[in-house]
């Protein structure tokens, strides 16, 4: 492995990355690094739904707005500094000229190297790209459908980053709220034994003097917490579903049962 490239520059939007040379597999490498600081955090947080800058503009492809930034800014860079220009042409006798361009990438680092390779390859059509443990919510299915001919997402058991995006924690809110509402527990203690800590330490002493227990041990008073908000009283959005992207690949571990 030769590095030709490396950046540790952090910002908003500016995740680092690095540019090496692979002599074995004949290939140039851009790896992208995954979430590690408060920078990228943020980054990962501007998950709205964005068209997708390609050129020409494709109908209904949709990404997470923060990726689809970190991936201009190193396709800047690159063009820029003449990155890969320099990649490529650095060892002519080992015949660099000829190598093939993979985008490698972990979490955050892999829903921007999938946008990246999305719009490099307008240029480099025989790219690859992997994807280790992409963000659940970064494209809409038609992008989704096109990766599928060139990257590769890697998924290790219960992962919860390719199960998230802002739809999924939308419709976690829903469940649980009407989870809630159509419980015949009291609120109030549906809360609190959430909480097993605090659960032992909810009681009558602990209540205001308004407050009673009814015989079916729910809370009555002016400071009734078993009221459910109305719906309509709620802001409620809905963001576009967006998906993990490529081929999957799930690996789980199989106990297997001792074998007598």
């Amino acid at each position: 492995m030769e590095i030709v490239y490396a950046t540790y520059h952090v910002e908003i939007g500016e995740p680092p990355f690095f540019v090496a040379l692979d002599h074995d597999r004949r290939t140039v490498v851009i790896s992208i690094r995954g979430t590690l600081s408060l920078q990228d955090i943020i980054t990962d947080l501007n998950a709205e739904a964005e068209f997708l800058p390609t050129n020409p503009p494709q109908e209904n492809w949709l990404g997470h707005k923060g990726m689809i930034e970190a991936a201009l800014y190193i396709r800047r860079k690159l063009a820029e500094e003449k990155i890969l220009e320099r990649a490529f042409s650095s060892h002519p006798h080992k015949g660099t000229q000829n190598y093939s361009l993979v985008l490698v990438g972990h979490s955050l680092g892999a829903g921007t190297a999938t946008i990246l390779a999305i719009l490099l390859r307008e240029v480099y059509n025989d790219l690859v790209c992997y994807a280790f443990s992409p963000p659940g919510g970064l494209l809409s299915l038609p992008a989704v459908e096109y990766t599928k001919q060139f990257t590769t997402s890697v998924i290790l058991g219960k992962d919860v980053v390719p199960r998230l995006g802002l739809h999924q924690m939308e419709a976690l809110r829903f469940d649980l709220m009407e989870a809630i509402k159509k419980s015949r527990e009291p609120k109030w203690k549906t809360i609190a034994t959430s909480f097993c800590c605090c659960s032992d330490a909810i009681s009558n002493s602990e209540l205001d003097d308004t407050d009673t227990l009814g015989d079916d041990g729910s809370l009555s008073g002016e400071k009734e917490l078993s009221t459910h908000p109305e719906s309509s009283s709620i802001a409620l959005t809905v963001h576009q579903p967006l998906y993990p992207p490529g081929k999957i690949i799930h690996i789980v571990r199989n106990h297997l049962h001792d074998r007598k």
